[in-house]
């Protein structure tokens, strides 16, 4: 053990990161040194640091000088275009190229994240035209501005083609082949010194086939004039794009029940490859249903329509709500919550269903006698509401006896005093108390259980009845609840 406390302290330096290029072209082995490459042999030493006797120091494990750790002495004199130094997880590689390379330029990002739109594009060089994306010796895209998804590294050649034919070397030997893309003999080249003749110039060349021209070599004495070379020109084939057109002359596009015309084109010269192309009808395309609802004598609709030219496909008419009945539309005080049984049917007599196409709100209590609103709202199909009055009338009472008096009479009656106020007495010389007959006489107290009734006329017969009465509140008003009448009683004034 030291005499005295020891302080170990660790210091650490950043070490450089360097990525390996690709291996050059006849490739040099990871443990060989290119000629003329400078190797380092000394590693530089750590920043001096306080070190404990060794005694107190744990030593590290050996290392391991077998495996050579590739170090970058210098920048590689050349790099390829699509070289990536580096290579996120979440990264794809996209390597793009052409072919021939003076061909054309291509573009595109070098690295894209994993799910990404990507776009690569190919230009074509002057006297070249663009002809496929390849990948893996296989056709990846004909489109010149090549979109996709990144999804894994890929590595793709943009193959470009002759857009004007090479001149044969001595044009006596007789044969020109041209690209599809030359028309007439005029834009066919010729070598230096040759030139075609004047009425041949105009002459088109059906593309795929062949057509002879005369050409002079007017570096020939008397050649210009007096000994034409013959040559048969032969023109490649149209390449068909089998996209409908319909630019041309009486050409329309198909539309939901008519069939359409159009035609193709060479997707290398744009020439009609096909004409007259009878395209079916696209058939109608159904919209999502248009929901008119239907409400309290109103019918409503479910219409679908064609997203395309607007034809109805399907209409469903909705009955209207002809009808909301209560089960009762009033009841008598029992001490109890009453609730009627709602009712509702549409012009057709069916019955609407309770929770589906509408709800029932009531009105809290509906256990004391009053004036109750119940609400039904109309949902799903319907829309609206409706408002219904419901009453709880008190109990009635019933006439106990009556007496005679002088030009009058005495009544009594069997008290009602709970969800009672008082009485309402009715008497008439009608036994069915018509209104004219008819007297009423209102008793404001619902403890009394007895009235006298002068002032009638002698020798007539009359008839006599009585209920109870609640004064409730009706909105903003306060009106009378009147129980059923009693039984009638009759007497005779003396």
């Amino acid at each position: 053990m030291p005499a005295t406390d020891v302080v170990i302290e660790a210091v650490y330096e950043d070490i450089p990161v360097v990525t390996e290029p690709p291996a050059p072209t006849g490739g040099i082995k990871p443990t060989e040194t290119p000629a003329g490459s400078a190797v380092p042999t000394e590693t530089p030493s750590p920043a001096a640091s306080t070190v404990p006797p060794a005694s107190t120091v744990t030593t590290a494990p050996p290392v391991n000088t077998e495996t050579p750790v590739p170090v970058q002495t210098s920048s590689p004199s050349s790099q390829p275009s699509y070289y990536i130094p580096s290579i996120n997880k979440s990264q794809v590689i996209i390597k793009v190229m052409a072919s021939p390379a003076e061909g054309g330029t291509v573009t595109g990002p070098a690295e894209a994240e994993e799910g990404a739109s990507v776009t690569v594009k190919a230009i074509a060089s002057a006297g070249y035209i663009f002809a496929e994306w390849r990948e893996n010796g296989q056709q990846a895209s004909t489109d010149a501005d090549y979109t996709f998804t990144a999804k894994e590294d890929r590595e793709l050649t943009a193959v470009f083609k002759k857009d004007t034919p090479q001149a044969t070397e001595n044009p006596a030997n007789g044969r020109i082949n041209v690209a599809n893309n030359i028309k007439t003999v005029a834009l066919v080249p010729l070598p230096d010194g040759w030139s075609w003749d004047t009425n041949d110039r105009v002459k088109e060349i059906p593309a795929g086939g062949s057509i002879t021209a005369a050409a002079y070599n007017t570096g020939i004495s008397g050649n210009i004039t007096n000994n034409p070379v013959i040559i048969t020109i032969t023109r490649d084939k149209c390449e068909e794009d089998v996209k409908v057109l319909y630019t041309g002359n009486n050409e329309y596009a198909p539309g939901c029940t008519t069939e359409g015309y159009g035609h193709t084109e060479c997707r290398l010269c744009g020439s009609v490859v096909k004409s007259g192309i009878k395209v079916p009808a696209k058939g109608h395309t159904e919209s999502v249903p248009v929901i008119t609802k239907a409400s309290k004598g109103k019918d409503g609709s479910i219409i679908n329509n064609c997203t395309e030219c607007g034809t109805v496909l399907h209409k469903t008419v909705i009955n209207a709500v002809q009808s909301v009945e209560l089960s009762k539309k009033f009841v008598t005080y029992n001490k109890k919550v009453q609730r009627p049984v709602v009712t509702v049917k549409d012009s057709a007599g069916n019955i609407l269903g309770n929770g589906t196409d509408y709800m029932v709100s009531f009105a809290k209590g509906m256990k004391k006698a009053g004036i109750y609103n119940i609400k039904i709202t109309f949902n799903g199909k319907y829309q609206g509401t409706v408002n219904k009055t419901y009453k709880i009338v008190p109990e009635g009472t019933s006439v106990i006896k009556t007496k005679k008096e002088k030009k009058g009479f005495l009544i009594k009656w069997k008290k009602q005093a709970e969800q009672t106020e008082g009485y309402q007495v009715q008497y008439s010389t009608s036994k069915k108390f018509i209104n004219k007959t008819t007297v009423k006489t209102t008793v404001k107290n619902r403890k009394k259980t007895s009235k006298v009734i002068s002032g009638l006329e002698t020798g007539k017969k009359y008839y006599v009845r009585i209920r109870t009465y609640k004064n409730v509140k009706a909105g903003k008003n306060t009106v009378k609840v009147f129980s059923g009448w009693s039984a009638w009683k009759a007497f005779s004034v003396q």
